[in-house]
């Protein structure tokens, strides 16, 4: 599988940057860094974690070690992180849902401003509206059409508050569509 979303010029960037800055870090890593990913295994963003972690390990000389803490639409990796020690040990890879949760979520355990700092934009992964072939439309007004005909259309995402499911939620709304979402437990 050819993954062309990895932004290799972001890996260049912090390479750069780390070579310049090398001097003050010269003790960090001195241990394996932990790389939390908020989904399940076999998604886009484990994907990504799992391309970028032998180059992590090249350029650091250290073990990334990817963890897998998915559930609450990100909040489980999220709050691990934020309550981790502010020392370069502990990274979170999330989504958009990061920045959605707060909207969603009437009491998140950690401020998703205040308490992290961004790195890097790591890869830019699309979004996509897939039919079965046994499905009578070939375009998306087709589909819309086809939708606002049936009401008793499911469409599933990976999750509450992940992209797919924001994304189909304001699709409905504005196309007045009734449709039924179906939360699976992530991507893969």
């Amino acid at each position: 599988m050819k993954f062309t979303g990895l932004n290799l010029s972001s890996l260049v960037a912090a390479a750069a940057i780390s070579a310049c800055v090398a001097p003050a870090l010269a003790q960090y890593p001195e241990r394996p860094i932990h790389l939390l990913v908020p989904f399940a295994p076999g998604g886009g963003t484990d994907i990504v974690a799992r391309q970028l972690s032998p180059k992590l390990n090249d350029k650091l000389g250290r073990q990334i070690i990817i963890e897998n803490r998915d559930g609450a639409g990100g909040v489980i990796a999220s709050n691990l992180t934020a309550r981790a020690a502010p020392d370069g040990y502990t990274l979170l890879l999330t989504t958009t849902n990061h920045s959605a949760n707060p909207s969603m979520i009437k009491e998140l355990p950690y401020d998703s401003v205040n308490d992290f700092s961004m790195i890097s934009l790591m890869a830019d992964l699309p979004g996509l509206l897939l039919v079965s072939n046994s499905v009578p439309v070939s375009t998306f007004p087709e589909f819309v059409a086809l939708a606002k005909k049936q009401a008793n259309m499911t469409y599933g995402s990976p999750g509450v508050g992940t992209f797919p499911h924001l994304a189909m939620a304001m699709l409905t709304s504005r196309a007045d569509l009734k449709m039924t979402h179906v939360p699976y437990k992530g991507e893969g």
